[in-house]
């Protein structure tokens, strides 16, 4: 999942794709630094949630842990990920098995709730249980083209604001001594090697939340633009994704195709319209 060599005669293992709450309730978030990728996605309201796959390191306590949606099919699809969740709507699990996406939800082992923290913001989940129980399928290709990094100059910046919506942008630091870009939320601090910035497409679900809030679905597969940040160097890209059981496809604005440095990735999905990034 993270594009660096396994040992020889290691097969890839089974990746567990766990969503975790991104609100400032949901804080301190527990597991999350140790995911190979993580992937912020929009949900209701302008907010935000994570999407954090684990394979080569599995926490035992990884959460919050909230519902699944829809648009999580084709972000797990491509590693044949196993999606844990706490539960999720009719619509979205009714989608998730169809889709032949293996699920792990509340009441099934592996899950417990923590006394001291307030519902729905205290289920964690306990990722080794679910490998020694057998849990999931090994991914067939990479969820990204990693490899050594030949790009084009790009433009040098130590600061990135990522605005996925009026209500929620984050800020990325370039720490050089670690050579890592870094973000840090309520105490927790997360760190990447890559930023990959994609602009989407967000549509109405036509379901609404309890509190009203339209209940969105964002569009992975086709094509965009984006931004690729690693280093303290910024470069402007291509996405394109042909289906949802298919790997991102990452070039240059000229088509000469990006291989993704090795190492723990952060990807943003920016809603197109509303979501951009600024480098500093």
């Amino acid at each position: 999942m993270n594009g660096e060599t396994a040992a020889t005669g290691v097969r890839g293992k089974p990746v567990f794709a766990v969503k975790v709450d991104n609100t400032s309730a949901g804080q301190p978030q527990q597991g999350v630094r140790a995911a190979d990728l993580v992937i912020q996605e929009p949900v209701e309201g302008g907010l935000t949630r994570l999407l954090a796959f684990f394979e080569s390191t599995l926490p035992e306590s990884v959460g919050p842990v909230r519902s699944v949606r829809t648009s999580d099919i084709g972000l797990v699809q491509p590693v044949r990920a196993t999606l844990v969740g706490s539960g999720g709507s009719v619509t979205a699990l009714d989608a998730v098995s169809a889709a032949g996406i293996g699920l792990v939800a509340e009441g099934d082992p592996g899950f417990q709730r923590n006394p001291d923290r307030l519902a729905p913001y205290n289920l964690y989940v306990d990722l080794t249980q679910l490998r020694q129980d057998g849990v999931g399928k090994r991914p067939q290709q990479s969820y990204l083209q990693f490899g050594e990094f030949d790009f084009p100059a790009g433009d040098s910046t130590d600061s990135v604001s990522v605005q996925m919506s009026p209500a929620v942008t984050d800020e990325w630091s370039y720490a050089p001594a670690r050579d890592v870009w870094e973000r840090t939320e309520a105490g927790s601090t997360f760190q990447a090697q890559t930023l990959v910035l994609l602009k989407v497409k967000v549509i109405d679900t036509g379901e609404r939340d309890a509190a009203g809030s339209a209940v969105p679905e964002v569009v992975t597969t086709g094509k965009g633009a984006g931004y690729l940040v690693t280093g303290p160097t910024a470069h402007a890209i291509r996405w394109s994704k042909e289906s949802p059981k298919a790997a991102f496809d990452l070039t240059t604005n000229t088509g000469l195709v990006i291989s993704v440095p090795p190492g723990r990735t952060w990807l943003s999905l920016l809603p197109r319209g509303s979501g951009d990034a600024t480098f500093g």
